[in-house]
């Protein structure tokens, strides 16, 4: 399973060019957001015609990646979809308390006025 072989880890290393020694949290959710959540937004704004600051589009980045969830999970109130309980993740260990932090107190409602400046849903949409 590529999520916690060493095959994934080392190429998440190679890919960002990553130090050998330096952890890495091999959960993709928290790579998206920990390596990729302003390249995300960057590339959203450039769909978007290059429309306001990056900061306006972290909304939208952090729905795709669904940091919020990842937030959830660690505080133990996340729900899958029959409304269980979601286990904490083992992973939470492996941050640090800097990184715990931020995550715990994550809140995706705080990029919501930014993104409605440019138009939020309205405007912009994606189909895939």
């Amino acid at each position: 399973y590529i999520g916690t072989s060493t095959e994934w880890t080392d190429a998440i290393r190679d890919h960002f060019n990553l130090p050998v020694g330096e952890p890495i949290i091999a959960n993709h959710h928290y790579l998206f957001y920990d390596l990729l959540i302003k390249d995300i937004a960057n590339a959203l704004r450039n769909l978007h015609g290059g429309n306001g600051p990056i900061e306006n589009y972290y909304y939208q980045a952090h729905v795709m990646i669904n940091t919020q969830q990842l937030s959830d999970a660690l505080n133990g109130t996340a729900l899958d979809e029959n409304g269980n309980p979601i286990p904490i993740p083992s992973w939470k260990d492996e941050l640090t308390q800097d990184q715990l932090n931020e995550l715990l107190n994550f809140d995706l409602q705080t990029y919501k006025d930014a993104w409605d400046s440019i138009g939020g849903d309205d405007t912009f949409t994606i189909r895939c």
